[in-house]
């Protein structure tokens, strides 16, 4: 067994971004699959053969910014010749950022339009997008990188290298907080409808966004114990490009 201290090790550490670069693209295959299969709904959208709403320029600036997430890691991790290490991660993270706080105002908009629009309900939403959207600044201005020279002679690309990662932990025991209000919020919401039976609960739960919310509720979990065993830079970062999308 590897103790924590062997995973701070130069050759654990290199093991690690192999490790995340077989993740990325992993990744990104499936945000690529995501988004095509998805494109006959956004051509309807964009064409006006459905109805449309503002809250569509929300949710498809929040796909275009997962796309421009994936290219970035893919950048990153797959560039042949050495890259501003600086500028690449710094513009991953603030879409990662962007990602996240339009998909999640999304779900908020789901939970305010569920109670009601009650003003209570809007301002508690707010105050929670805005504290993310602040964690999520910080991430950006704390974030440094720079190449690995060993794995460009082996590989014969240019990676880039985390050289001291940023204060995910706060961010992610934040973002979990956020997800099970929200989750708790869509249920009370519901079920203080007393014209809707357990069936039509249910059933309105997934259509507002449930499988949705618990998926990312779930995604949370790894990323957040990741971060309080904290192995090393490297395996810190190593689940953050999926969560940003």
């Amino acid at each position: 067994m590897v103790s924590r201290e062997q995973w701070k090790e130069p050759d654990m550490i290199l093991k690690s971004s192999f490790a995340l670069t077989k993740l990325s693209h992993v990744f990104a295959g499936i945000v690529f699959w995501q988004f095509v299969s998805n494109l006959d709904f956004d051509y309807s959208m964009l064409t006006g053969k459905r109805r449309q709403r503002w809250t569509f320029w929300v949710y498809l600036s929040s796909r275009l910014a997962c796309i421009g997430i994936v290219i970035s890691s893919l950048i990153m991790i797959n560039s042949r010749r050495p890259v501003n290490c600086q500028a690449l991660i710094i513009s991953l993270e603030t879409l990662q950022a962007v990602a996240y706080a339009l998909s999640l105002l999304l779900a908020m908009l789901r939970v305010v339009a569920i109670w009601d629009r009650l003003l209570p309900v809007i301002a508690l939403c707010a105050i929670a997008w805005l504290t993310s959207v602040a964690f999520w600044i910080r991430i950006v201005a704390m974030v440094h990188l720079s190449p690995i020279p060993p794995f460009s002679s082996v590989a014969g690309a240019s990676m880039c290298f985390i050289t001291s990662s940023p204060p995910f932990l706060p961010l992610s025991i934040v973002t979990l907080f956020i997800y099970f209000v929200l989750l708790a919020g869509m249920i009370g919401g519901l079920a203080r409808k007393p014209h809707l039976g357990s069936v039509g609960i249910w059933k309105l739960l997934y259509r507002q966004g449930l499988a949705w919310l618990a998926l990312a509720t779930i995604a949370e979990l790894p990323t957040l114990v990741l971060l309080c065993i904290n192995l090393n830079d490297v395996m810190n970062f190593i689940l953050q490009v999926p969560r940003g999308a």
